[in-house]
């Protein structure tokens, strides 16, 4: 009996392109709901909304790229 779990080829910049739009769009949705709840709390320091455009070019990324 083989176990084919390794056999799969997994694209470096395809895995890194997925955790970078997963941790982006994760902490602007964080960041997101705590400035609503409380006005000021992540504005004061720094505009949450590098946070989505990060996001959206690793997705973009990783929609277009053709991935062999």
């Amino acid at each position: 009996m083989s176990f084919n779990f390794f056999k799969k080829k997994v694209n470096f910049w395809q895995g890194l392109s997925k955790v970078v739009f997963r941790v982006s769009f994760i902490l602007f949705l964080i960041i997101f709901i705590v400035e609503y709840l409380y006005p000021g709390f992540a504005t004061n320091w720094f505009n949450p909304i590098w946070f989505l455009i990060i996001s959206l070019i690793s997705v973009i990324i990783l929609v277009t790229k053709n991935y062999d």
